[in-house]
């Protein structure tokens, strides 16, 4: 699968959200904008946006904090909004997760013989980048990574579809 076509496939999914006025809108944002770990979502990990205009995102595993430059007004009041949505009882990573297995298309999507559901949207932010021309280093710094192999493994990892992930639902 082309780099193009994974990402028509996560903006897609984004789109439909936002459309059909799901909840869920917010969430897919930042999975689709920042690359962002689907249980920084709900740990609250994306914490503000400081007085540069970068949002600051606190990473979950050993790596380093993220900043990245808001470019556009949305940013800010989506992730109020996030921060209100993450406490409702019935929006977990689970109820995400399950959102998104219910779009045939995100749900067909592996690597290797693995699905990768939400997390395929930071895959997709990482083939961004380099659709984008950043560097390997850059990818690096931008993700948070302690070290460019991490990056590689994202821009190296092959995704494919499968009829046999259409038919699985969490």
């Amino acid at each position: 699968m082309t780099d193009l076509v994974l990402d028509n496939i996560c903006k897609e999914a984004m789109l439909k959200a936002k459309e059909e006025k799901s909840p869920f809108y917010y969430f897919i944002y930042f999975l689709y904008h920042c690359g962002v770990r689907q249980a920084e979502l709900f740990q609250y990990n994306i914490t503000t946006i400081d007085d540069e205009g970068y949002l600051i995102i606190n990473p979950l595993k050993n790596n380093h904090v993220r900043k990245l430059k808001v470019k556009s007004n949305e940013t800010a009041l989506n992730l109020e909004i996030l921060h209100h949505t993450a406490n409702t009882p019935s929006i977990n990573s689970k109820s995400l997760q399950r959102y998104l297995a219910s779009n045939p298309e995100i749900n067909a999507l592996q690597i290797g013989n693995k699905s990768v559901n939400a997390h395929i949207f930071r895959h997709n932010y990482i083939k961004r980048l380099r659709t984008n021309n950043y560097t390997r280093e850059e990818i690096a710094l931008n993700m948070g990574y302690t070290n460019i192999s991490t990056a590689e493994k994202y821009l190296n990892s092959k995704i494919e579809t499968t009829t046999i992930g259409q038919q699985k639902l969490f």
